[in-house]
């Protein structure tokens, strides 16, 4: 299994499973498989207005459009895009994304409902975390608090408390 085919079945699947996911959902999304539960995607991450963005999961999913297999449209209100599968996924990207099951499964239940604010939110306080493990939360709560400060620090430490919760802030 090659990494790029990981990358475009993990991208599909989630598109698939959620029916109509925008960018910015579908980053975060794939943001916390691979940093929180330890997916191989090998996507590189890096800070972005909106929290953790990676280049390549816009050059995949631009892949997935061009092959037919996702529609890529602009919301007819201006607000973001809607990514919808077109098509079912290859055989062998079934596969590929099995032994994830679980995983992706947990990223939908605690992540795919939420508002893309809470979002944006919840991936840059994992993000900062992972740079700085020996932060405590009070220090988590306004590093984060000065990167993102349209967000309240009540906020930010009530999400950081539920990453915790989920286990996945450590």
């Amino acid at each position: 299994m090659g990494t790029q085919e990981l990358q475009l079945a993990i991208l599909y699947d989630l598109t698939y499973r959620l029916g109509d996911v925008g960018k910015i959902r579908l980053q975060k999304l794939a943001y916390f498989l691979q940093e929180a539960f330890a997916v191989p995607t090998k996507f590189p991450f890096k800070m972005h207005h909106y929290g953790p963005y990676s280049e390549t999961i816009e050059t995949n999913t631009a892949r997935l459009k061009l092959a037919g297999y996702v529609d890529v449209a602009a919301d007819a209100q201006g607000y973001g895009f809607h990514i919808t599968p077109t098509d079912e996924a290859q055989g062998e990207w079934r596969d590929l994304v099995k032994p994830f099951k679980d995983s992706i499964e947990g990223v939908i239940n605690n992540f795919g409902q939420r508002a893309i604010p809470e979002l944006e939110l919840a991936a840059t306080i994992h993000y900062v975390k992972r740079l700085r493990p020996e932060v405590s939360t009070s220090e988590l709560v306004g590093t984060v608090g000065q990167l993102k400060p349209k967000f309240d620090q009540k906020y930010v430490s009530q999400v950081a408390s539920q990453l915790e919760e989920i286990g996945i802030l450590t």
